[in-house]
């Protein structure tokens, strides 16, 4: 879910997203995932890829004014293109615990997070903040993040800024 304290539309920074990209196991989702492999290496993968900017892969730009709420399945390749210092959103994401023999991909995903130089997987205020009945949601994430540390540093190593999105 995010909600916008702004209004954003196609060229100020709203979400855009590629319908259909969320569904594994389709060809046309799963050949979009090596833009997502891509981004671990390349500045724009989709010119790497394609030749097109980022901001030129079709998709559905979903223009929002203050208050509105956009819920999408995080699976959707999504993104955002020419957003400024005014584009304030709140954002919460809902999964599922995930089974055992799935906790090498919670991981994987947690280190995709690095890009934006988190280090841990929750704050300090979550962390101070959380009684024991809240901290039952957080334990998965909490006991699984300690590989995001090394991680942040190479990030901040490699990039000059954190990633925006």
């Amino acid at each position: 879910m995010a909600f916008y304290l702004d209004p954003v539309s196609a060229d100020t920074g709203c979400l855009r997203v590629i319908p259909g990209s969320h569904k594994y196991g389709d060809s046309f989702a799963d050949s979009l995932e090596q833009v997502k492999e891509l981004r671990e290496t390349s500045e724009n993968p989709s010119d790497d890829l394609w030749g097109i900017n980022g901001s030129d892969v079709p998709s559905i730009p979903l223009e929002v004014l203050p208050g509105d709420l956009v819920m999408f399945n995080h699976r959707i390749k999504h993104s955002s293109w020419g957003g400024g210092p005014r584009r304030r959103m709140f954002t919460i994401n809902f999964e599922q615990r995930f089974d055992h023999e799935d906790i090498e991909e919670l991981k994987q995903r947690m280190g995709r997070e690095t890009r934006f130089w988190i280090e841990r997987q929750y704050g300090d205020v979550m962390m101070k903040t959380a009684n024991a009945s809240r901290r039952v949601h957080l334990e998965q994430r909490m006991s699984n993040d300690g590989h995001m540390a090394e991680l942040a540093k190479k990030a901040r190593d490699d990039m000059s800024e954190p990633s925006r999105g």
